[in-house]
């Protein structure tokens, strides 16, 4: 079974792990059924 987890418990595991993706200034995330897709954000700054 798969346990949903929120936006700020997902960046914290990658923070975690030492990804730039933790980053909220340079990656936006985007909820999916089964977890989370994190992508560049095109302009710079949090939305």
């Amino acid at each position: 079974m798969v346990t949903p987890i929120s936006e700020d418990d997902a960046r914290g595991e990658l923070r975690i792990l030492n990804s730039e993706v933790a980053n909220l200034d340079y990656y936006l995330a985007v909820r999916l059924e089964y977890g989370w897709m994190f992508g560049w954000r095109t302009e710079r700054g949090r939305s």
